[in-house]
């Protein structure tokens, strides 16, 4: 399965990142056009096939950018993120920006493992869990724990 030749894959694999340091530009570029390739892993073109699935026939380009984006490798949203910083391309500021936005929070399961990994039977004592922040590498739980607050 080929996803590179998608019209919202091109658009990124295309793009002119207007990076005034001309070595960082042509980093972004070959990451860019690169990323999307045949090799691809598969887990990575499921979870973006899946995930574009999901969306209503109604959502405008942009969130079908925007949720390709969101399901590629962490290091890609990186690495993407810090180039779009250093880029005078306006559309590329933007997809830089909702990268950093809307983050999914994780599931109840998942923050229970997570839990259990790091605190292990007192994970059992946690109270009133609450996330309070989502990233692109991570999570902030806030917990009650012998009745003081945990981040």
């Amino acid at each position: 399965m080929d996803i590179s030749k998608s019209s919202s894959i091109e658009n990124i694999k295309n793009a002119d990142f207007n990076i005034p340091n001309k070595d960082m530009k042509e980093l972004a570029e070959v990451l860019a056009s690169k990323y999307f390739d045949k090799d691809m892993p598969y887990t990575t073109k499921r979870r973006i096939l899946e995930a574009v699935l999901a969306l209503k026939p109604a959502d405008h380009f942009d969130q079908l950018e925007k949720t390709v984006l969101k399901n590629t490798d962490i290091l890609f949203q990186k690495s993407l993120q810090f180039f779009t910083t250093k880029s005078n391309n306006p559309t590329l500021k933007r997809i830089g920006m909702a990268l950093k936005s809307d983050l999914a929070f994780l599931e109840q399961r998942d923050i229970d493992f997570i839990l259990k990994e790091m605190y292990g039977e007192a994970a059992s004592e946690l109270t009133n869990l609450k996330q309070v922040a989502a990233a692109t590498t991570g999570v902030g739980i806030l917990v009650e724990y012998n009745g003081k607050k945990v981040l």
